[in-house]
Protein backbone atom coordinates (compact mmCIF):
# COMPACT_ATOMS: atom_id res chain seq x y z
CA UNK A 1 0.00 0.00 0.00
CA UNK A 2 1.26 3.73 -1.37
CA UNK A 3 -1.14 5.76 0.40
CA UNK A 4 -2.83 5.72 3.45
CA UNK A 5 -5.57 8.54 3.78
CA UNK A 6 -7.14 8.56 7.43
CA UNK A 7 -9.79 11.50 7.58
CA UNK A 8 -11.71 12.30 11.04
CA UNK A 9 -14.61 13.99 10.68
CA UNK A 10 -16.27 16.78 13.66
CA UNK A 11 -19.11 17.48 11.46
CA UNK A 12 -17.11 19.33 9.18
CA UNK A 13 -13.74 17.88 7.97
CA UNK A 14 -10.36 18.55 9.97
CA UNK A 15 -7.39 16.93 9.24
CA UNK A 16 -5.95 14.00 6.53
CA UNK A 17 -2.74 12.12 6.35
CA UNK A 18 -1.89 11.18 3.25
CA UNK A 19 1.92 9.64 1.87
CA UNK A 20 2.32 10.03 -1.81
CA UNK A 21 2.84 7.13 -4.30
CA UNK A 22 6.07 7.25 -6.20
CA UNK A 23 6.12 6.70 -10.17
CA UNK A 24 7.54 3.65 -12.09
CA UNK A 25 9.37 4.08 -15.08
CA UNK A 26 7.47 0.75 -16.79
CA UNK A 27 3.90 1.55 -16.08
CA UNK A 28 1.58 3.96 -14.07
CA UNK A 29 1.31 2.64 -10.49
CA UNK A 30 -1.81 2.93 -8.79
CA UNK A 31 -2.47 3.11 -4.85
CA UNK A 32 -5.35 2.64 -2.82
CA UNK A 33 -6.99 4.90 -0.99
CA UNK A 34 -8.01 4.06 2.44
CA UNK A 35 -10.82 6.22 3.76
CA UNK A 36 -11.92 6.43 7.39
CA UNK A 37 -14.34 9.14 8.57
CA UNK A 38 -15.54 9.43 12.04
CA UNK A 39 -17.90 11.67 13.00
CA UNK A 40 -19.66 12.64 16.25
CA UNK A 41 -23.31 12.55 15.37
CA UNK A 42 -23.59 9.86 12.55
CA UNK A 43 -22.25 6.39 11.27
CA UNK A 44 -18.39 6.60 10.30
CA UNK A 45 -17.10 6.08 7.05
CA UNK A 46 -15.11 3.22 5.84
CA UNK A 47 -13.59 2.90 2.17
CA UNK A 48 -10.87 1.62 0.40
CA UNK A 49 -10.55 2.63 -3.38
CA UNK A 50 -8.51 2.81 -6.07
CA UNK A 51 -6.73 5.80 -7.28
CA UNK A 52 -7.92 5.11 -10.91
CA UNK A 53 -11.57 5.39 -10.99
CA UNK A 54 -11.82 3.99 -14.30
CA UNK A 55 -10.62 0.75 -13.16
CA UNK A 56 -13.52 -1.43 -12.79
CA UNK A 57 -13.62 -3.22 -9.34
CA UNK A 58 -16.73 -5.22 -8.76
CA UNK A 59 -17.39 -7.46 -5.94
CA UNK A 60 -16.43 -11.14 -6.23
CA UNK A 61 -18.06 -14.48 -6.05
CA UNK A 62 -17.39 -17.84 -5.04
CA UNK A 63 -14.01 -19.04 -6.95
CA UNK A 64 -13.03 -15.70 -7.55
CA UNK A 65 -12.69 -14.27 -4.21
CA UNK A 66 -9.58 -17.12 -3.95
CA UNK A 67 -7.93 -16.36 -6.72
CA UNK A 68 -8.08 -12.68 -5.40
CA UNK A 69 -6.54 -13.56 -2.26
CA UNK A 70 -4.05 -15.31 -3.92
CA UNK A 71 -3.46 -12.24 -6.02
CA UNK A 72 -2.69 -10.22 -2.79
CA UNK A 73 0.90 -11.60 -2.68
CA UNK A 74 1.33 -10.72 -6.61
CA UNK A 75 5.02 -9.40 -7.30
CA UNK A 76 2.86 -6.89 -9.77
CA UNK A 77 1.59 -4.34 -7.32
CA UNK A 78 -1.26 -3.36 -9.21
CA UNK A 79 -2.54 -6.75 -9.28
CA UNK A 80 -2.38 -7.01 -5.15
CA UNK A 81 -3.94 -3.35 -5.08
CA UNK A 82 -6.71 -3.93 -7.43
CA UNK A 83 -7.63 -7.26 -5.32
CA UNK A 84 -7.69 -5.84 -2.11
CA UNK A 85 -9.99 -3.38 -3.54
CA UNK A 86 -12.24 -5.92 -4.88
CA UNK A 87 -12.49 -8.06 -1.45
CA UNK A 88 -13.45 -4.91 0.12
CA UNK A 89 -16.48 -4.14 -2.23
CA UNK A 90 -17.19 -8.10 -2.03
CA UNK A 91 -17.67 -7.66 1.76
CA UNK A 92 -18.63 -10.33 4.41
CA UNK A 93 -18.92 -13.50 1.53
CA UNK A 94 -14.86 -12.11 1.26
CA UNK A 95 -14.28 -12.46 5.15
CA UNK A 96 -13.53 -16.42 5.47
CA UNK A 97 -10.90 -16.28 2.63
CA UNK A 98 -9.33 -13.52 4.01
CA UNK A 99 -8.92 -15.08 7.55
CA UNK A 100 -7.01 -17.38 5.92
CA UNK A 101 -4.37 -15.05 4.52
CA UNK A 102 -3.61 -13.67 8.13
CA UNK A 103 -1.47 -17.05 8.49
CA UNK A 104 0.22 -16.68 5.24
CA UNK A 105 3.74 -16.73 4.97
CA UNK A 106 3.65 -13.81 2.24
CA UNK A 107 3.97 -10.47 4.38
CA UNK A 108 2.27 -8.33 2.02
CA UNK A 109 -0.37 -10.49 1.67
CA UNK A 110 -1.74 -11.24 4.95
CA UNK A 111 -1.22 -7.13 5.56
CA UNK A 112 -3.35 -6.73 2.60
CA UNK A 113 -5.73 -9.06 3.88
CA UNK A 114 -5.91 -7.45 7.75
CA UNK A 115 -6.61 -3.95 6.11
CA UNK A 116 -9.24 -5.16 4.30
CA UNK A 117 -10.82 -6.87 7.30
CA UNK A 118 -10.07 -3.96 9.82
CA UNK A 119 -11.92 -1.33 7.04
CA UNK A 120 -14.81 -3.53 6.48
CA UNK A 121 -15.30 -3.52 10.00
CA UNK A 122 -18.36 -5.91 10.00
CA UNK A 123 -18.90 -7.92 13.29
CA UNK A 124 -17.80 -11.13 10.59
CA UNK A 125 -14.68 -9.28 9.81
CA UNK A 126 -13.45 -8.33 13.64
CA UNK A 127 -14.46 -11.36 14.82
CA UNK A 128 -12.24 -12.92 12.18
CA UNK A 129 -9.91 -10.49 13.51
CA UNK A 130 -10.04 -10.84 16.56
CA UNK A 131 -9.67 -14.67 16.63
CA UNK A 132 -6.50 -14.79 14.50
CA UNK A 133 -3.14 -14.07 16.49
CA UNK A 134 -1.00 -11.70 14.22
CA UNK A 135 2.34 -11.44 15.86
CA UNK A 136 3.97 -9.99 13.27
CA UNK A 137 2.02 -6.45 13.96
CA UNK A 138 4.03 -5.73 16.75
CA UNK A 139 6.91 -5.59 14.08
CA UNK A 140 5.22 -3.97 11.46
CA UNK A 141 4.11 -1.05 13.91
CA UNK A 142 8.01 -0.15 14.44
CA UNK A 143 8.76 -0.94 11.04
CA UNK A 144 10.85 2.39 9.53
CA UNK A 145 7.93 2.50 6.30
CA UNK A 146 5.24 4.19 6.48
CA UNK A 147 3.44 2.14 4.76
CA UNK A 148 3.92 -0.66 6.74
CA UNK A 149 3.69 0.95 10.51
CA UNK A 150 0.41 2.94 9.31
CA UNK A 151 -1.83 0.21 8.76
CA UNK A 152 -0.58 -1.96 11.31
CA UNK A 153 -1.41 0.85 14.04
CA UNK A 154 -4.54 1.10 12.58
CA UNK A 155 -5.46 -2.67 12.84
CA UNK A 156 -4.15 -3.25 16.38
CA UNK A 157 -6.52 0.11 17.72
CA UNK A 158 -9.69 -1.92 16.16
CA UNK A 159 -7.92 -5.60 17.74
CA UNK A 160 -8.54 -3.74 21.13
CA UNK A 161 -6.69 -6.50 23.06
CA UNK A 162 -4.97 -5.14 26.20
CA UNK A 163 -1.41 -6.00 24.68
CA UNK A 164 -2.35 -4.21 21.47
CA UNK A 165 -3.29 -1.02 23.20
CA UNK A 166 -0.21 -0.95 24.97
CA UNK A 167 1.96 -1.43 22.09
CA UNK A 168 0.00 1.80 20.41
CA UNK A 169 -0.01 3.80 23.12
CA UNK A 170 3.79 3.02 23.60
CA UNK A 171 4.36 4.62 20.35
CA UNK A 172 2.24 7.73 21.43
CA UNK A 173 4.40 8.56 24.42
CA UNK A 174 7.19 8.57 22.19
CA UNK A 175 7.64 12.07 21.30
CA UNK A 176 10.46 10.74 19.04
CA UNK A 177 7.73 8.32 16.95
CA UNK A 178 6.93 9.30 13.12
CA UNK A 179 4.40 11.93 13.51
CA UNK A 180 1.80 10.56 11.35
CA UNK A 181 2.21 7.46 12.92
CA UNK A 182 1.11 8.91 16.08
CA UNK A 183 -1.86 10.82 14.26
CA UNK A 184 -3.01 7.81 12.54
CA UNK A 185 -3.63 5.74 16.16
CA UNK A 186 -5.21 8.99 17.68
CA UNK A 187 -7.61 8.82 14.31
CA UNK A 188 -7.96 5.00 15.32
CA UNK A 189 -8.98 5.79 18.26
CA UNK A 190 -12.16 7.66 17.33
CA UNK A 191 -13.22 4.77 14.87
CA UNK A 192 -13.14 1.85 17.85
CA UNK A 193 -13.30 4.00 21.28
CA UNK A 194 -11.83 2.05 24.06
CA UNK A 195 -11.94 3.70 27.83
CA UNK A 196 -8.05 2.15 27.85
CA UNK A 197 -7.13 4.58 25.34
CA UNK A 198 -8.29 7.64 26.94
CA UNK A 199 -5.51 8.31 29.14
CA UNK A 200 -2.94 8.24 26.24
CA UNK A 201 -5.15 10.72 24.35
CA UNK A 202 -5.24 12.98 27.27
CA UNK A 203 -1.18 12.71 27.52
CA UNK A 204 -1.31 14.02 23.97
CA UNK A 205 -3.32 17.18 24.85
CA UNK A 206 -0.20 18.71 26.35
CA UNK A 207 2.55 17.16 23.60
CA UNK A 208 5.07 19.39 22.34
CA UNK A 209 4.04 19.03 19.04
CA UNK A 210 0.74 20.70 18.18
CA UNK A 211 -0.22 19.26 15.54
CA UNK A 212 -0.55 16.08 17.91
CA UNK A 213 -2.47 18.23 20.46
CA UNK A 214 -5.06 19.24 17.69
CA UNK A 215 -5.54 15.92 16.82
CA UNK A 216 -5.49 14.32 19.91
CA UNK A 217 -8.29 17.27 20.91
CA UNK A 218 -10.20 16.31 17.93
CA UNK A 219 -9.93 12.64 19.55
CA UNK A 220 -10.50 13.72 22.83
CA UNK A 221 -13.47 15.33 21.84
CA UNK A 222 -15.12 12.25 20.04
CA UNK A 223 -14.31 9.78 22.72
CA UNK A 224 -15.40 12.07 25.75
CA UNK A 225 -18.60 13.84 24.27
CA UNK A 226 -19.70 16.66 26.82
CA UNK A 227 -17.33 15.33 29.53
CA UNK A 228 -14.07 16.40 27.31
CA UNK A 229 -15.12 20.12 28.02
CA UNK A 230 -13.37 20.56 31.30
CA UNK A 231 -10.44 19.48 30.32
CA UNK A 232 -10.75 21.46 26.72
CA UNK A 233 -11.37 24.97 28.82
CA UNK A 234 -7.97 24.24 30.19
CA UNK A 235 -6.34 24.04 27.08
CA UNK A 236 -7.41 27.46 25.69
CA UNK A 237 -4.88 29.58 26.34
CA UNK A 238 -2.68 27.10 23.94
CA UNK A 239 -0.98 30.41 21.30
CA UNK A 240 -0.79 27.62 18.37
CA UNK A 241 -3.50 29.28 16.08
CA UNK A 242 -4.28 25.35 14.76
CA UNK A 243 -5.06 24.01 18.13
CA UNK A 244 -6.67 27.41 19.31
CA UNK A 245 -9.06 27.61 16.22
CA UNK A 246 -9.91 23.93 16.93
CA UNK A 247 -10.63 24.07 20.41
CA UNK A 248 -12.61 27.43 19.99
CA UNK A 249 -14.62 25.34 16.77
CA UNK A 250 -15.42 22.15 18.84
CA UNK A 251 -16.09 23.94 21.87
CA UNK A 252 -18.70 26.21 20.25
CA UNK A 253 -21.25 23.28 19.57
CA UNK A 254 -21.28 22.60 23.30
CA UNK A 255 -23.86 24.04 25.22
CA UNK A 256 -22.04 24.62 28.93
CA UNK A 257 -22.86 28.62 29.87
CA UNK A 258 -18.46 28.59 30.62
CA UNK A 259 -17.91 27.88 26.77
CA UNK A 260 -19.78 30.66 25.95
CA UNK A 261 -18.16 32.84 28.63
CA UNK A 262 -14.50 31.55 27.86
CA UNK A 263 -15.29 33.30 24.16
CA UNK A 264 -16.37 36.33 25.42
CA UNK A 265 -12.96 36.58 27.36
CA UNK A 266 -11.33 35.60 24.02
CA UNK A 267 -13.50 38.39 21.97
CA UNK A 268 -12.25 41.10 24.91
CA UNK A 269 -9.27 40.54 25.61
CA UNK A 270 -6.74 38.23 23.35
CA UNK A 271 -3.64 39.85 21.82
CA UNK A 272 -4.42 37.78 18.66
CA UNK A 273 -7.41 39.27 16.10
CA UNK A 274 -7.14 36.32 14.26
CA UNK A 275 -9.05 34.82 18.05
CA UNK A 276 -11.00 37.55 18.46
CA UNK A 277 -12.24 37.16 15.10
CA UNK A 278 -12.93 33.59 15.08
CA UNK A 279 -14.36 33.72 18.94
CA UNK A 280 -16.60 36.61 17.17
CA UNK A 281 -18.16 34.14 14.59
CA UNK A 282 -18.31 30.82 17.09
CA UNK A 283 -20.53 33.50 18.75
CA UNK A 284 -23.11 34.03 16.52
CA UNK A 285 -25.61 31.30 18.16
CA UNK A 286 -25.51 33.01 21.13
CA UNK A 287 -25.47 36.50 19.80
CA UNK A 288 -28.79 37.55 21.08
CA UNK A 289 -28.27 36.87 24.21
CA UNK A 290 -27.98 39.86 26.93
CA UNK A 291 -24.57 38.73 28.06
CA UNK A 292 -22.95 38.66 24.44
CA UNK A 293 -24.66 40.81 22.18
CA UNK A 294 -23.11 44.44 24.63
CA UNK A 295 -19.19 42.68 23.34
CA UNK A 296 -20.36 41.30 20.01
CA UNK A 297 -21.82 45.24 19.54
CA UNK A 298 -17.97 46.74 20.97
CA UNK A 299 -16.48 44.26 18.99
CA UNK A 300 -17.55 46.28 15.59
CA UNK A 301 -15.61 48.81 16.70
CA UNK A 302 -12.79 46.96 17.25
CA UNK A 303 -9.01 48.80 16.18
CA UNK A 304 -8.79 45.20 13.90
CA UNK A 305 -10.85 45.33 10.68
CA UNK A 306 -10.94 41.48 10.89
CA UNK A 307 -12.14 41.63 14.05
CA UNK A 308 -14.71 44.51 13.23
CA UNK A 309 -16.21 42.15 10.14
CA UNK A 310 -16.27 39.03 12.12
CA UNK A 311 -18.86 40.88 14.92
CA UNK A 312 -20.99 42.22 12.18
CA UNK A 313 -20.75 38.30 10.87
CA UNK A 314 -22.08 37.04 14.10
CA UNK A 315 -24.71 39.57 14.19
CA UNK A 316 -26.44 38.65 11.24
CA UNK A 317 -25.60 41.50 9.38
CA UNK A 318 -24.62 41.78 5.55
CA UNK A 319 -21.31 41.75 4.73
CA UNK A 320 -19.98 43.26 1.57
CA UNK A 321 -17.18 41.40 -0.82
CA UNK A 322 -14.56 44.90 -0.23
CA UNK A 323 -15.70 43.91 3.40
CA UNK A 324 -14.07 40.33 3.06
CA UNK A 325 -11.40 41.38 1.23
CA UNK A 326 -10.38 43.90 3.76
CA UNK A 327 -10.52 41.17 6.65
CA UNK A 328 -8.34 38.54 4.91
CA UNK A 329 -6.14 41.36 4.49
CA UNK A 330 -6.03 41.95 7.86
CA UNK A 331 -5.70 38.28 8.70
CA UNK A 332 -2.51 37.71 5.86
CA UNK A 333 -0.78 40.65 7.61
CA UNK A 334 -0.82 39.56 11.19
CA UNK A 335 -0.68 35.84 10.39
CA UNK A 336 3.06 35.02 8.58
CA UNK A 337 3.87 31.92 10.61
CA UNK A 338 4.09 28.49 9.69
CA UNK A 339 0.29 28.02 10.98
CA UNK A 340 -0.92 30.72 8.97
CA UNK A 341 -2.59 29.08 5.64
CA UNK A 342 -4.88 27.31 8.23
CA UNK A 343 -5.69 29.96 10.34
CA UNK A 344 -6.61 31.77 6.74
CA UNK A 345 -8.80 29.10 5.60
CA UNK A 346 -10.21 28.31 8.80
CA UNK A 347 -11.46 32.39 9.68
CA UNK A 348 -11.82 33.03 5.13
CA UNK A 349 -14.62 29.81 5.61
CA UNK A 350 -16.54 31.61 8.27
CA UNK A 351 -16.58 34.53 7.09
CA UNK A 352 -16.96 33.83 3.19
CA UNK A 353 -19.82 30.98 4.20
CA UNK A 354 -21.83 34.33 5.80
CA UNK A 355 -21.52 36.88 3.15
CA UNK A 356 -24.73 37.34 1.71
CA UNK A 357 -25.90 38.54 -1.56
CA UNK A 358 -26.15 42.46 -2.01
CA UNK A 359 -30.07 43.05 -2.60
Amino acid sequence: MRTLLVCLMIGTFLSAVAVPALAEETKPRITIDVELRAFSDKKPIRRITLSDPTIPTPPATGEDITRLVRDLASADDNTGKLAAVRLFNTGDPAVSALGTALRAEHAEQRRYAALVLMVLGTNKAMKCLRATPMPWLYDDLRSDDSDVAQPAAMVMVHLGTEKALAAVCDILKDADAEMDLRMSILYGFTLAPSPKCVPAVEMCLRDENPYIRYTAITTYAILQGDKATDKLLTLLPDTNPVVRITLMGILAGKKDPRVRDALVTILLHDDANWARAFAAVTLQDNAQQPNVLPYLTRAEKDPSRLVQVAAAIALDKDISEQDFKDAMTALMDECGGTDASFVIEGLKGKIEGEIKTPK
